[in-house]
């Protein structure tokens, strides 16, 4: 039965995924040029907009442990004995993350929100995924890998001295000033 009321409704598609959480509204995405209010993404705009502040991000973070601390495990344990796992680590981190990526993209929920929709994901995962967030967030060794990293980069020297370690450390402290930076004030 419908009533005055419901004559200026719009019918609204959604779909349920899993049983936990309520369904998804059903939308189109926006096209990047929509986004990043250019007429066209050309390679000038890929790199400024497009990819911009998570691309340091990326570097700082995503296979910092397997490409710093993985010629270190090959170089004490061979390939046969270690390598391997680093490769397939990277690997398999790779397809995880493109992975929640597109599920971000395809529901905007973050990954959280999307194992709750799975059966005991109130009771099991979600507060699974909030204390491993939790954790990641404080450990701060991929920071120090990546001022240490960087160290060797511009000095040629690994970090032994205190003085190197502190010196370091600045490094990885201006890393995440200057990912702040950009994506702060990037567009």
């Amino acid at each position: 039965m419908s009533s005055a009321g419901d004559a200026g409704r719009v019918a609204v598609e959604t779909y349920q995924i899993g049983t936990n959480r309520p369904p998804l509204v059903v939308t189109d995405l926006p096209e990047p040029e929509e986004v990043f209010k250019v007429p066209r993404i050309g390679p000038k705009e890929a790199i400024t907009k497009v990819i911009g502040p998570s691309l340091i991000a990326l570097g700082l973070s995503i296979g910092s442990g397997e490409w710093l601390l993985g010629p270190l495990g090959v170089a004490q344990y061979g390939f046969i004995g270690l390598g391997w796992v680093i490769l397939l680590s990277a690997i398999l981190q790779t397809f995880y993350n493109v992975e929640i990526t597109r599920y971000i993209m395809a529901t905007g929920e973050v990954p959280v929100l999307g194992w709750a929709r799975v059966p005991l994901g109130l009771f099991l995962w979600m507060p699974l995924g909030l204390l491993m967030v939790y954790f990641a967030n404080i450990w701060g060794g991929w920071a120090a890998g990546a001022g240490e990293g960087l160290y060797v980069l511009l000095t040629g020297n690994l970090v032994d001295e205190p003085g190197e370690r502190t010196a370091a450390r600045w490094l990885a402290v201006g890393l995440m000033v200057l990912v702040l930076v950009i994506t702060l004030f990037g567009q």
